[in-house]
């Protein structure tokens, strides 16, 4: 009984943890994603083995984290902050983990995301 009791006040704690602050949600799923996204590129080269389903659980995960975020952050809000979160996240594990560059209009690329998320975000009517 003492663990069942435990294991609920966690979840409970959690729940309102994220009620409050969906961007952990979407901070959590983007990781996913991107860890997701990092095994996706070993897979594709080689370099990984035949861990096809463990990709497609973190990007399951991802999608669960950015479908829970839906009730407390709209639909277009929230796809575009986990995408953020993607991109910039995997850009700098592109430059460390496949010694790719980013170049000027990578960055331009990413700044256009924060703009759209300001439009998007701000430009609601009240």
């Amino acid at each position: 009984m003492y663990w069942a009791d435990r294991r609920d006040n966690f979840g409970n704690r959690m729940r309102k943890k994220t009620r409050k602050n969906p961007l952990l949600l979407l901070l959590s799923g983007g990781l996913f994603l991107t860890i997701g996204d990092i095994f996706a590129a070993w897979w594709v080269k080689g370099q990984f083995g035949p861990f096809y389903v463990l990709i497609m659980l973190f990007y399951l995960m991802g999608m669960v984290l950015l479908v829970r975020s839906y009730k407390t952050e709209d639909i277009p809000v929230a796809s575009l902050i986990l995408v953020i979160f993607n991109v910039v996240i995997l850009s700098f594990a592109g430059v460390f983990l496949f010694d790719e560059t980013i170049n000027s209009l990578k960055i331009f690329g990413i700044l256009l995301c924060f703009v759209s998320l300001y439009l998007l975000e701000f430009g609601k009517t009240k």
